[in-house]
């Protein structure tokens, strides 16, 4: 079985990126979800994961893109 760290990573596609219109406010709402599938694991057995840390050092990265506007 697989016990440690890990991490994952998501891109956003150029073309999917989403801008608020010049001179309007928007609020920024951020979604977290941490999905499992049991995949070929036995169905007897129990798994688990979770976006915790026994250390204290979890962290989620968020990357903004800015555009200017004209």
């Amino acid at each position: 079985g697989f016990n440690n760290n890990w991490q994952t990573t998501d891109t956003v596609d150029v073309a999917a990126r989403v801008f608020a219109p010049c001179g309007e406010e928007r609020n920024l709402d951020i979604n977290t979800e941490l999905r499992v599938e049991r995949g070929t694991s036995s169905p007897s057995a129990t798994s688990f994961i979770e976006m915790d840390s026994t250390d204290g050092r979890i962290k989620t990265v968020y990357h903004m893109a800015w555009k200017r506007c004209r």
